[in-house]
């Protein structure tokens, strides 16, 4: 399981930019043994930040997803 885990925040990473800019919000992957990645994604609202964070993990939960307005 944490390997999976750590795959999907890995892929996070490589799927989203490695800077933000003002008005995007970041989402931090804080699963069980993983590394804390930000990213960068287009979401207008929290929740559609949550979803869009989700989807790159191909839905499967990953512990605290925290989304932020930079």
């Amino acid at each position: 399981m944490k390997n999976k885990i750590l795959l999907a925040c890995f892929a996070i990473i490589a799927i989203g930019a490695t800077s933000c800019k003002k008005g995007d919000y970041t989402c931090r992957c804080t699963g069980p043994g993983a590394v804390v990645r930000n990213y960068e994604i287009s979401g207008k609202t929290k929740k559609d930040a949550k979803n869009d964070c989700n989807s790159h993990n191909s839905g499967t939960p990953i512990g605290d997803v925290v989304c932020k307005l930079q």
